[in-house]
């Protein structure tokens, strides 16, 4: 069979073996990989994808021991057209305690894992069941689902609503069909319901032929990509298979790459019979609409492989200090690698920023400058709109007192006096290193309210500026960034830009650091760009450290 299966744990991957071969399916490697001396899990799925008999991946997996083997590996599958679906055990957000910024503490393990198999296309079930439902359908499909339209035939109203429901859940269109193709319907059935989901009716039973005909308009005036036909009891008459499978055979045959999943209650010789027509049977109607989802997940992730995304390219980086840097000497450090950073200067004394507010213009923005306070406005150390020299030297004295009064032994730099940002919409953007994949990069909206809300993705670094617009698109509250409530569509494309650079300038620094947040990014209408109003770097080395 084309099953093979790469598990960190021997009892796991004998349980799996054994269920894979109890369902029907015929396993060709097994490799369930120990206490990994030498050859680990990487090692093993590298080997399943250059297999050419190997068609799907199943995948147990408690922990990444080699980023760059298993990154590699993962990378390698998807250009071979390797379904790799996986159970990855342990949601627990180990490595967020203690965490001194934004980044680090909504990263949690099992957040960055899930990024990084949606990075690499790895397929992520969340029970036994998904696992083999979608290691199944992987397996005996004859092509993935390659657009995002999916059809639903049904002998009951009810269940098409059901399977419609989880369709939406999941991402697929369900569109309406035609008004011709619905038409064409109707005339063959006129008390069907033909919009899609296709209610056939119990009548089906009685003019079996009636499938084939729904299918033919289904995939040839309706543009579906993809079929469920649910059929309730209909596949226990035996008298009856025979007749569907040859109908959904020559429907095949004149629409190849589109695939079907017959879901009914089957006799095992019948469910037999339908599987060696190369057809995959579910009885369950909303694990057979998952299973679809997988196809087109993978079909989208493949399409990705020859994707020209090209990491941006930094010269001329300044080594991190080994001491921690106030916001001014950090935000210089962004704009070396092509961060947009707002026009700004550091004063030691409130007359000494009054007057470089002065020869600015105002409005200015007035903060604490001090390695030590890594969350200004906590303790009241930054102050906004400020439109006068008195404005300013008045704010500049009580932020001072503020942040002696409140951290007394904080390293002061002084005050850094900063153009205001146009209007715009805040983002906030952060790196932080995991033990298992090492850089993350972090993206979400709202300046502080993402702690509160964590609407956050997560990318294993480097990336280009494709990948940075697909982990933009995760975040829910994503169609903020669009025209929407008389606010202006922002600049998504800066946004990814700075995302990207962010992710090379990450790993250009390596070890040498330990995590960023630019807190706010502000995401001005587009065309206008994207500038960091401020700023963090943490070294890994740095004093009383």
């Amino acid at each position: 069979g084309g099953v093979s299966i790469v598990s960190q744990s021997g009892a796991f991957g004998s349980y799996c073996m054994t269920l894979v071969r109890m369902r029907g399916l015929g396993v060709n490697i097994w490799a369930t990989t120990g206490n990994s001396c030498d050859v680990d899990f990487a090692d093993a799925v590298a080997y399943c994808a250059q297999d050419d008999n190997t068609r799907v991946i199943m995948g147990y997996l408690e922990g990444a021991t080699d980023r760059d083997r298993l990154v590699e590996a993962l990378e390698l599958a998807r250009a071979r057209e390797k379904p790799v679906v996986m159970m990855k055990v342990g949601r627990s957000a180990v490595g967020a305690e203690a965490a001194q910024s934004h980044t680090a503490s909504l990263a949690g393990a099992d957040a960055v894992y899930d990024a990084a198999f949606r990075q690499y296309g790895v397929y992520r079930a969340q029970s036994v069941d998904e696992l083999f439902d979608v290691t199944y359908a992987c397996a005996e499909s004859d092509s993935m689902m390659q657009g995002d339209r999916l059809g639903l035939v049904t002998v009951s109203g009810g269940v098409g609503v059901l399977m419609a429901d989880e369709a939406e859940k999941l991402k697929l269109d369900v569109p309406a069909l035609p008004d011709h193709a619905q038409k064409k319907l109707k005339e063959v059935l006129p008390f069907a319901g033909v919009r899609n989901p296709v209610d056939v009716t119990a009548q089906l039973v009685n003019q079996i032929d009636l499938l084939e005909t729904n299918m033919d308009v289904l995939f040839g005036d309706g543009e579906i990509d993809g079929a469920i036909i649910f059929m309730s009891t209909v596949g226990l008459v035996a008298d009856l298979n025979e007749a569907i499978r040859s109908g959904l055979e020559r429907i095949r045959e004149k629409y190849p790459g589109r695939p079907m999943l017959f879901c009914s209650l089957t006799e095992p010789e019948g469910r037999a019979a339908y599987e060696k027509s190369g057809f995959i049977v579910f009885e369950e109607p909303t694990r057979a609409v998952r299973a679809m989802a997988a196809l087109r997940y993978f079909a989208r992730s493949f399409a990705r492989a020859g994707e020209n995304d090209p990491i941006p390219e930094l010269s001329n980086l300044s080594p991190l200090p080994d001491g921690m840097v106030n916001e001014i000497e950090a935000k210089a450090l962004l704009a070396e690698a092509g961060i947009g950073i707002v026009h700004e200067t550091l004063a030691t004394t409130p007359e000494a920023a009054a007057q470089a507010a002065q020869e600015m213009g105002f409005p200015v923005v007035l903060k604490i400058a001090s390695p030590d306070i890594l969350h200004k406005s906590d303790i009241g150390g930054v102050a906004l709109d400020l439109r006068s020299v008195e404005d300013v030297r008045a704010a500049g004295a009580r932020i001072l007192k503020l942040a002696s009064e409140k951290i007394p032994d904080a390293r002061i730099d002084g005050l850094v006096v900063a153009e205001q940002a146009a209007p715009g919409l805040e983002a906030i953007l952060g790196v932080t290193h995991d033990p298992a994949f090492g850089p993350v990069v972090m993206f979400g909206l709202g300046g502080v309210f993402v702690e509160a809300l964590e609407d956050v993705s997560f990318r294993v670094a480097p990336f280009g500026p494709a990948e940075a617009h697909r982990m933009i698109d995760e975040i829910r509250s994503r169609k903020l960034l669009d025209a929407f409530r008389g606010a202006p569509e922002r600049d998504i494309d800066a946004l990814a830009d700075a995302l990207a650079r962010l992710s090379a300038f990450a790993v250009h620094h390596g070890a040498a650091l330990e995590t960023i947040d630019v807190n706010p990014l502000i995401v001005g209408a587009s065309g206008q760009g994207a500038v960091a109003a401020d700023g963090v770097i943490i070294p890994t080395k740095r004093r009383g450290h």
